[in-house]
């Protein structure tokens, strides 16, 4: 019993471990690309470009 479960329990962990990576990394991703997005808008006078990595901050927080 001791050996079905812990089987079990270390795939379960695993799988929510690499759903947690993917969340941080997608976030990340979001909040570099939205930081980036509003440095470039505001340095070029894009205000599209700086509101889209307005955007894009505000989903990453």
């Amino acid at each position: 019993m001791v050996d079905a479960t812990e089987k079990l329990i270390s795939s379960t962990a695993v799988i929510f471990w690499s759903f947690c990576m993917w969340l941080y990394l997608m976030v990340f991703l979001l909040g570099m690309m939205g930081v980036a997005s509003t440095s470039l808008g505001r340095a070029d006078q894009l205000p599209l470009v700086e509101n889209l990595g307005t955007f894009f901050l505000a989903i990453a927080v």
